[in-house]
């Protein structure tokens, strides 16, 4: 994982799934692959710039290079899990998760490998006794 999550962790949180992100979420960066290497290196970027995880506690995330969005969201304001899968995502195994919090809070998570494993684990750790 990387080291944004890993640096904010609480004292006895531990991180329970690490999610992983595929490059065939966006067509534009399929497509420059060719001109000049730039699909390479928005590759490159994309992946090293995205972080997500699981932990004991909450929903860990950091989106962005120049620009930084962060995530921090406890388990048990968790209320509504939803994954969507197009059809190039179903045969490649991608999609997309949306989650619904209370208040009507909606994080979306785009290009994420094993959607329904990411959704599986976040239930386990929901519903934890």
């Amino acid at each position: 994982m990387g080291k944004y999550v890993e640096s904010v962790l609480l004292p006895n949180e531990t991180i329970e799934y690490n999610v992983k992100f595929t490059w065939l979420d966006n067509p534009i960066r399929i497509l420059l692959i060719p001109v000049f290497g730039l699909g390479l290196i928005l590759l490159y970027f994309s992946d090293k710039t995205r972080e997500l995880a699981i932990t004991s506690k909450r929903i860990i995330g950091k989106f962005g290079w120049i620009k930084r969005n962060t995530i921090d969201y406890p388990l048990n304001k968790i209320e509504n899990i939803e994954v969507y899968q197009g059809f190039i995502g179903r045969i490649f195994g991608f999609g997309e998760i949306s989650v619904t919090g209370t208040g009507g809070t909606t994080l979306n998570f785009k290009g994420i490998k094993n959607p329904e494993g990411f959704k599986q684990q976040l239930n386990t750790m929901r519903y934890q006794d």
